[in-house]
């Protein structure tokens, strides 16, 4: 029996001390179940109300005016669902970035180590502010999730081409968003491979793929053409042989 007890004593805090190690706890974590999705029913929502719901799923805090979301001309908005919608963590962030974004809010984060976001009014005096919270995001990121409304910008190395003719060339396509509070912002980091982009995620990611599209090598000559251009050079410099010859003899005194 005391054999048995002091086994018992010492496998105790054997146990504690395997829970407290990185590995068990990860191994804990990995068996924890997995948050399940949100499912916003068909009909109508009151936007503060959908904003409460979601800030619970993605456990934030998100900051709101009851006057800029009450006191617009529709008073309380609401949102009309035909169909139900079934979200992820990442898809309910991007849903709930759109339906404000739709309504004339920017969702930005407010302080992410605390897990604190804000609304805010893109008509309102913080409207400016939208583009200062921008979080930085890499390439694939963005275009990992191209429908969400939420402030990023990106470095992008540019490989073939110069950032400074990518950033002129890019300007014309998106001259259009500059009335509004929240517009696209391209800017280069002065080493001519580097571009920054900063803007709402779903125009960011379309300037991307612009990007993409265009950051290619340029196109190799075709052998043939290079061969037809060579031929026609040497038949071009026998003809002005000829003409120096014969612009000699009608020069050569007599």
């Amino acid at each position: 029996m005391v054999h048995q007890t002091m086994k018992t004593h010492i496998a105790l805090p054997l146990l504690f001390l395997c829970l407290a190690t990185p590995s068990c706890i990860a191994q804990a974590q990995s068996h924890s179940p997995e948050q399940q999705p949100i499912v916003l029913p068909a009909g109508e929502h009151q936007l503060p109300a959908l904003v409460d719901q979601c800030s619970v799923h993605l456990k934030v805090n998100i900051l709101t005016s009851p006057q800029e979301l009450t006191g617009g001309p529709q008073g309380n908005p609401t949102v009309r669902l035909q169909q139900s919608v079934t979200l992820d963590e990442a898809g309910c962030e991007d849903f709930l970035s759109s339906v404000l974004w739709q309504r004339g809010f920017a969702l930005t984060w407010l302080n992410q180590s605390a897990r604190t976001m804000e609304v805010i009014s893109l008509n309102g005096p913080m409207g400016r502010e939208v583009l200062q919270r921008a979080v930085q995001r890499t390439v694939q990121e963005v275009l990992a999730r191209p429908d969400s409304r939420m402030p990023v910008t990106v470095v992008v190395e540019l490989k073939h081409v110069n950032a400074t003719i990518a950033h002129n060339s890019l300007r014309p396509f998106f001259a259009s968003l500059g009335s509004q509070p929240a517009a696209l912002t391209l800017g280069t980091a002065g080493n001519g491979a580097t571009l920054l982009v900063t803007g709402i995620q779903s125009q960011v990611a379309q300037a991307l793929r612009i990007i993409q599209a265009s950051d290619i090598p340029p196109a190799q000559p075709d052998p043939q053409s290079l061969e037809a251009v060579r031929l026609l050079c040497e038949k071009l410099e026998e003809r002005v042989k000829v003409l120096e010859a014969r612009l000699k003899q009608v020069t050569a005194p007599k």
